[in-house]
């Protein structure tokens, strides 16, 4: 009972964390270290506390730590090759680290009937690439509706090849200089 209690506990400050880090991101586009530093601080509190608690079951004891280690080591990895390969920014890469201290198995607390991936990291990595690459949907409507409505999307641009106009289509829109001021991001 109480190792499910810290599943739960664990649950709610990751969900705390992303939701504060959101609005941080979205207000500023600046998300502050604590958040990651809190949410890595509570995970080693919480998994002192469980394996405190399962120690008298060693093996046990030894397959969690085993399974967390390379959840971790795996999270780590990822996150600092996509950040110096510059495809993830510090705090995602950062996120994805302390999610992976925090709560790297899946809780042993039942939420549905359905199977959860056993490494939280990696299932949550695996979701984010998928959700972003529907981004290029929502890019590609854009365009299409630009286009719908006159307007020269490859003005400047008609000497690129027609990989690279695909490309642009599916990955951005067309946004004038006087518009990009205005706006603190896009």
């Amino acid at each position: 009972m109480m190792i499910e209690m810290l599943d739960v506990i664990r649950v709610l400050v990751a969900l705390s964390s992303f939701i504060y880090a959101s609005w941080e991101d979205w207000k500023s586009r600046e998300i502050p270290d604590f958040i990651w530093i809190l949410m890595s601080l509570t995970g080693v509190v919480l998994h002192a506390i469980e394996f405190t608690l399962t120690a008298a079951d060693f093996e046990r004891l030894k397959i969690t730590l085993l399974f967390s280690s390379f959840s971790i080591i795996f999270a780590f990895t990822v996150g600092l090759l996509l950040f110096y390969l510059d495809f993830f920014g510090g705090a995602d890469s950062k996120a994805l680290m302390a999610l992976s201290i925090l709560m790297p198995l899946a809780p042993k607390v039942k939420w549905s009937s359905a199977e959860a991936h056993p490494f939280i990291p990696i299932a949550v990595f695996n979701n984010s690439v998928i959700t972003a690459s529907l981004m290029s949907i929502v890019m590609l409507s854009k365009n299409l509706i630009d286009k719908l409505r006159g307007e020269d999307l490859f003005k400047g641009l008609e000497y690129e090849t027609i990989g690279k106009k695909i490309l642009a289509l599916i990955t951005g829109y067309k946004i004038s200089a006087n518009k990009l001021h205005e706006r603190s991001f896009i």
